[in-house]
Order: C-alpha cells, then sequence, then structure tokens
C-alpha cells in the first residue's frame, strides 16, 4: 500500500508542473540552488519540487522570497514588479492565455504585508495557474 502511495505522489508531482516550459525550469533552477547555497534561505531538499514547496510555503518564506527576487518579480522591498512577473509568467507558463489573468490576480500586495508575506501569496497564485 505504501508503495502505491508513493508512486502516485511521483505521479502527481511529475504532472504538477508540466504547466511550466522545460526552459523556465532549468533556469529556475540555477535561482534555486543559489537560494539553497545560503543557509538562511535554504530549505530541505524534498521541498525544492513546487508543488510540494506550495505546501510548505508559510513555513519557506525566505526560500520563495529569495527566488522571486533572483526572477524580478518581487523588489527587495516587497513590492511586485508587474512587467516583471509578466516577462515571466509568460515564459514559465505552457498555457500563455493564463498569462494576464495570473498578472491580476498574483500582483496584489496587501499595505501590511512584508516582502516575506507577498512573495509567498505570489507563489501561491501563480500556482493555482497550473
Amino acid at each position: 500500500m505504501k508503495l502505491w502511495i508513493v508512486i502516485l505522489f511521483t505521479i502527481a508531482g511529475s504532472v504538477s508542473i508540466d504547466c511550466f516550459s522545460d526552459a523556465y525550469l532549468a533556469r529556475i533552477k540555477t535561482f534555486v540552488d543559489q537560494c539553497q547555497a545560503n543557509p538562511v534561505t535554504r530549505v530541505p531538499e524534498d521541498w525544492l519540487d513546487l508543488t510540494v514547496l506550495g505546501r510548505h510555503a508559510d513555513e519557506a518564506g525566505p526560500h520563495i522570497l529569495c527566488r522571486l527576487k533572483k526572477v524580478g518579480s518581487i523588489k527587495e522591498n516587497g513590492d511586485i514588479d508587474v512587467e516583471a512577473l509578466r516577462k515571466d509568467l509568460q515564459e514559465a507558463l505552457v498555457d500563455t492565455s493564463k498569462v494576464e489573468e495570473a498578472v491580476n490576480k498574483c500582483s496584489k500586495k496587501e499595505s501590511n504585508w512584508t516582502a516575506e508575506k507577498t512573495a509567498i501569496e505570489n507563489y501561491k497564485c501563480v500556482l493555482s495557474f497550473k
């Protein structure tokens, strides 16, 4: 039974990133490696899958903020760079028809959010478009 659960999660993890282009995933790997090299932004290796990280987003704020700052979609102060987000999503999403909807929905920032909170919410929002 445990083997089937592992197989099911492996398949689910593989399918979950099908919405992102191979070129994008290769580019992001460089950023992930850089964020993993810093003890402050490091997360457990098994969290590096996009969907798994999404499930742990609230615990992985420094890592997510590191990633999004490197991508350029979030500025140092936590403001979202809408044009950089749009450009990133145009490269990232296989279904480019979702880009504008994702930009409109995921570029929101509450005035009381920290940069880390903004990064977490942005990350979870973008994952919802897969």
